[in-house]
């Protein structure tokens, strides 16, 4: 390459030329656009020498890291690495995490354990047969959409190993929390015990199910709960199937009972614990409880003072199969609810215990509804005595009252001596062994307009039935009986959807 020398100097009228402010002459002015002229070819010619020498050296460069990746590719093939047994790889994969993370599996694609299974089929098959690979997972967000699967994917290869969670969210995610559901076996509840109790300030609906780990022999809860003591929580689900498993929520769980506006024990083992549970919560406005059993263990809550619980409206009440009076009574003894307009009782034997609540809270029961009872008609009449203001009743399925029932619930002449002079809507299913012709004299009765008190014909604008349901098998009724039904399913009184509809009309056409 020719080597290009810029002038020592200008000639010595133009070095004098650029010192003063004297303008140049005619021939000074020629020999300057000479010497532009010469300069800027001189820069033309250097530009392109270098562009030729940048292109020249940007196309070694790609050969060079061509090459290189050529060597990298025979070195990993030539690399023993690849004839390790499974065993050693693993090895080798669990010291990467501990050296990078700490053995802490991470839920990011680009990091470990995923990342093993980016490289190769046999990497992949070996880092899914490693459960040690899975069983330390670190959260770093519960917010993105594929958490829980990628939680279950790795719950699913560390089997049959224990598992350790380090979950690390962002700082305001506890203030932005409002609604939890767990799930959990008795044993993973005890990890619960050692946080803190300021953590979930937004916390409005917790859900808690507690099952047994049939892997490891059942045993008692030990510690106290109080993660949520501090959280405003106002709807509390608690679902527990540790039958014979010492679980007591009132010394296991710090929950704000005072707090809570819904309630929903299901399994329970206990119905004085229910009833202590009750007796705290003060603003509880819905109250479920489900299976209650007091053979597994025994409580020593007191029972000495009365509950009255202001703000309760409904509460529905499930036993279980070997339940006896003793249970609902446990749970309802003392109680008292004076504003409670909706009752569920699903039971197998009917006691003196709705009557007693009934006198004793004084409440306006609007809805009633009752589920796997036999009912002995004088106890059952007497309770219904007592809610002259129940405007809707439904007797479920499997549920059982003998034609007495029909009896009491039929107007007669004086309409003071009918029970539920309110009643706007009534359901019965087709297990109730009722004689149809009082069947139909009855809802007859219920909507049929009785004259003025002048004992005239003409007839009220308003009816006392507003809507009934009868889920009954058509053919246990009488032609004469069906025909008065069917002028009631014509009206729109009376629900024409049950049992053998279709049967029904073609037979009266």
């Amino acid at each position: 390459m020719e080597s290009i020398h810029p002038p020592s100097s200008l000639p010595l009228n133009l070095a004098k030329l650029s010192s003063s402010n004297v303008a140049p002459s005619g021939f000074e002015t020629l020999q300057l656009r000479q010497l532009i002229q010469l300069e800027d070819e001189t820069v033309s010619r250097l530009d392109e020498e270098i562009s030729q020498a940048v292109a020249r050296v940007v196309r070694l460069s790609g050969c060079r890291d061509s090459h290189r990746r050529d060597v990298d590719a025979l070195c990993g093939i030539a690399s023993p690495l690849g004839r390790f047994p499974p065993e050693i790889l693993a090895e080798i994969f669990l010291i990467c995490m501990e050296a990078s993370r700490g053995i802490k599996a991470s839920t990011s694609i680009s990091g470990p354990p995923l990342v093993f299974g980016r490289v190769c089929s046999s990497w992949r098959a070996v880092s899914i047969a490693t459960p040690r690979l899975w069983c330390d997972i670190e959260l770093r967000s519960l917010m993105h959409s594929d958490t829980v699967p990628l939680i279950q994917l790795f719950v699913d290869r560390s089997r049959p190993l224990p598992l350790y969670f380090d979950v690390a969210t962002e700082p305001l995610l506890g203030t932005r929390l409002q609604h939890l559901n767990l799930r959990l076996a008795i044993v993973d509840l005890e990890p619960l015990v050692v946080l803190s109790g300021s953590m979930f300030s937004a916390l409005q609906k917790l859900a808690l199910n507690i099952h047994p780990d049939y892997s490891c022999p059942q045993r008692a809860f030990v510690g106290t709960i109080t993660i949520f003591a501090a959280a405003p929580i106002k709807s509390f689900t608690l679902v527990s199937s540790c039958l014979g498993v010492t679980f007591n929520p009132l010394l296991n769980l710090h929950i704000p009972w005072a707090r809570l506006q819904n309630l929903h024990l299901d399994f329970f083992h206990d119905p004085l614990v229910a009833r202590a549970i009750l007796s705290q919560c003060f603003d509880l406005e819905v109250c479920s409880i489900a299976g209650t059993e007091s053979s597994y263990f025994r409580s020593p809550t007191s029972t000495s003072h009365a509950r009255v619980l202001p703000r309760l409206r409904t509460l529905a009440y499930t036993g279980t199969y070997r339940e006896d009076e003793r249970e609902l009574q446990l749970l309802l003894e003392s109680c008292s609810f004076p504003q409670l307009r909706f009752l569920e009782l699903n039971t197998f034997s009917w006691s003196g215990v709705p009557l007693a609540l009934c006198v004793r809270s004084g409440f306006a029961l609007e809805e009633l509804t009752l589920g796997h009872v036999h009912l002995p008609v004088d106890a059952f009449v007497a309770f219904l005595e007592e809610i002259p203001t129940l405007k809707r009743l439904i007797i479920g399925q499997r549920t059982r009252v003998d034609c007495g029932f029909l009896d009491a619930l039929t107007y007669s002449a004086d309409s003071h001596s009918a029970i539920l002079p309110r009643l706007e809507f009534l359901t019965i299913w087709s297990e109730l062994q009722f004689d149809p012709t009082l069947m139909a004299d009855m809802f007859e009765s219920r909507w049929w307009p009785e004259p003025v008190a002048d004992g005239s014909n003409v007839l009220r604008p308003l009816t006392r039935l507003k809507r009934a349901e009868l889920y009954v098998d058509f053919e246990r009724l009488w032609y004469p009986d069906v025909e008065r039904l069917y002028a009631l399913a014509i009206a729109g009184i009376l629900c024409s959807s049950w049992e053998g509809t279709d049967r029904f009309l073609s037979y009266r056409s």
